[in-house]
């Protein structure tokens, strides 16, 4: 079967399971998955099937490549550290530092951007959401880059998929629009986006994902007075 088709089919998997579970937490109702012991459990294990464990199955069957999601093309070669080369993952730190620069400028110059309530994290949540959600967006543009035979516009119809079915989870769970939650989400994509197509380093997208999680929180909370926030999961 065409790559092309074998990965959109995965997409359309990942989708339906997506939905199918926010269909399950309506009917068990927030407080079975955050504050009894076997639905957090539960929780816990699906979300890693889901986001962790998709994307894996599709590589051991050949659907998705480790170039597609970021992990490089080279892990054995005595040149190779992770997958790249050392002057890959030079040229490559540089272009995360500079996407991180212009966020940290845009935002700066665009205060009004930060006036949203923020919520605490722990670190460990937020080293979770990071890894998870990196692994699920490079699923989710991976089918596209082979469609259109192109990194740039695959990545950002990845985009427009992975904020798409965010909104329709949220609706279909009736869950609260959390305005700092959607910031941090729609940054990282694209930063996630713009390194996929100049470093293909899924390393590096997941420290600048990090690094901006981390950095707009710490803004948001000391902007806004925080406010008490269940997990968006």
């Amino acid at each position: 079967m065409d790559p092309r088709i074998q990965l959109l089919l995965w997409l359309a998997l990942s989708l339906v399971a997506g939905l199918g579970a926010s269909v399950a937490y309506r009917a068990r109702g927030e407080r079975y998955w955050h504050d009894d012991a076997a639905g957090t459990f539960v929780g816990d294990v699906a979300l890693f099937v889901y986001y962790i464990g998709l994307p894996f199955v599709a590589l051991i069957a050949g659907s998705l490549s480790l170039d597609l999601l970021g992990f490089g093309t080279e892990w054995f070669r005595t040149d190779h550290l992770a997958g790249f080369t050392l002057g890959e993952w030079l040229t490559s730190i540089a272009i995360a530092l500079g996407a991180l620069l212009l966020v940290g400028v845009v935002l700066t110059l665009n205060r009004r951007a930060l006036d949203v309530p923020a919520a605490r994290e722990s670190i460990l949540a937020v080293l979770r959401d990071t890894a998870y959600d990196e692994v699920h967006w490079a699923l989710y543009r991976a089918p596209f880059v082979l469609l259109f035979a192109d990194a740039f516009f695959g990545a950002v119809a990845g985009i427009v998929v992975v904020l798409g079915e965010r909104f329709v989870r949220q609706a279909m769970t009736h869950a609260a629009f959390d305005r700092s939650r959607l910031l941090v989400t729609v940054l990282c994509t694209i930063v996630s986006a713009f390194l996929f197509v100049t470093t293909r380093n899924i390393w590096l997208m997941m420290a600048a994902d990090l690094a901006l999680r981390i950095g707009v929180n710490r803004a948001l909370i000391a902007t806004i007075a925080p406010q008490p926030h269940a997990s968006s999961r």
